[in-house]
């Protein structure tokens, strides 16, 4: 058995009427015209009232201060001593990493003379180009001698 929905754009609505505090007027005026939602809200409430029956009573001095008690706990504000030692570590970790990061060790000097003329090496480069390009070919072309001298 499928339980009644109410009309989609009164969900909220039956939510808060049975479980909140506050009920919409127009949440009224609808459920007075509408079958549907009438039997959603008729069975939302007697599942409530079972739920209720079934919870153990809370003592109104616990439910007056637990909106309270909540508040207090969850927007406690850190000491004044407390948030002062937090800034000032934070000041002298940051100090200390532009410490790090100003003093970087100088790059290692290069010889004057590594004894090596790099134009001469680029240059034998160049001269040695078409034979680099041509590697591949020599290399396919030594293959097929070796399968001729071979067979």
């Amino acid at each position: 058995m499928s339980r009644p929905q109410p009309c989609p754009e009164y969900v909220d609505a039956l939510t808060e009427a049975v479980w909140g505090d506050r009920e919409d007027p127009g949440w009224k005026a609808h459920l007075a015209q509408c079958p549907r939602c009438r039997e959603a809200w008729e069975g939302a409430r007697a599942f409530s009232r079972r739920v209720a029956a079934m919870a153990e009573p809370v003592p109104d001095r616990a439910r007056r201060g637990l909106a309270e008690e909540v508040f207090a706990r969850t927007t406690r504000r850190i000491p004044a001593r407390r948030a002062a030692w937090a800034w000032a570590g934070g000041a002298v970790a940051a100090a200390g990493a532009a410490f790090l990061v100003l003093r970087r060790p100088t790059p290692p000097a290069l010889p004057e003379d590594s004894g090596i003329d790099f134009a001469e090496v680029d240059l034998e480069v160049l001269e040695n180009l078409d034979l680099a390009e041509n590697l591949d070919l020599l290399e396919v072309l030594d293959a097929l001698e070796a399968l001729d001298d071979a067979g």
